[in-house]
């Protein structure tokens, strides 16, 4: 499975920066990985799919880190044990191009083993974090799956959501479509997501076997 990663334009500075404020090499490993021209900002995002191990919330973590939420403690369905992880990362202010031009070692050697598109990829409109964040898990232009924008005003619901907003960004009746972490715990299969836009809210029956509250 493709694993995109998209970013905003900025400065090669910025994003320096952010990956040594972060406290991680210029080129953060991950799996698989399709180079991103384009657009959402805001998001540090883990997403693992597979056999996640048992017991993952009671290990102690490394840094003082929010608390990871649990949505399901079963383990993998039998069939789906045996099959490999899935890693998907967006890194905030990091372009399409950035790999290549600062010579991030370990992004262009995942780029190399899996899949990869040097020359960038389409957002969907508007090229914002959310709309295309949600397009991503679900193949839904934010027409079909609601989340139109960061912020919006529902002439029929009478209300605003905002990505700002714990109230509306993790409820779970402004989504639509079945994010992939949704679809793969009704198939029996954990999940586990970090900061990913929608991860907190309980969507179409279903929320990641593991993620964390948005903590900037």
């Amino acid at each position: 499975m493709a694993c995109p990663m998209q970013f905003q334009e900025g400065s090669a500075s910025k994003a320096r920066q952010g990956l040594r404020r972060a406290g991680k090499p210029r080129g953060w490993s991950r799996r698989g990985r399709l180079l991103s021209r384009w657009t959402c900002p805001a998001w540090l995002l883990l997403w693992v799919l597979a056999s996640f191990p048992a017991g993952f919330c009671g290990q102690g973590l490394a840094q003082d880190l929010p608390l990871v939420l649990t949505g399901s403690r079963a383990p993998n369905a039998a069939g789906q044990a045996t099959k490999p992880y899935v890693v998907m990362v967006s890194l905030d202010g990091f372009r399409y191009d950035y790999a290549q031009k600062f010579r991030a070692g370990h992004l262009l050697a995942l780029a190399a083993a899996g899949a990869a598109a040097p020359e960038g990829m389409i957002p969907c409109y508007p090229s914002l974090t959310f709309p295309n964040h949600y397009t991503l898990v679900t193949g839904l232009y934010p027409e079909h799956h609601g989340i139109v924008a960061n912020g919006f005003y529902d002439p029929a619901r009478r209300q605003y959501f905002s990505y700002r907003d714990p109230g509306s960004s993790a409820d779970g009746s402004w989504y639509s479509g079945t994010p992939l972490w949704s679809l793969a715990e009704k198939q029996g299969m954990r999940s586990a997501a970090f900061f990913w836009p929608g991860s907190e809210a309980e969507i179409d029956g279903a929320r990641p076997g593991y993620y964390l509250k948005y903590d900037e």
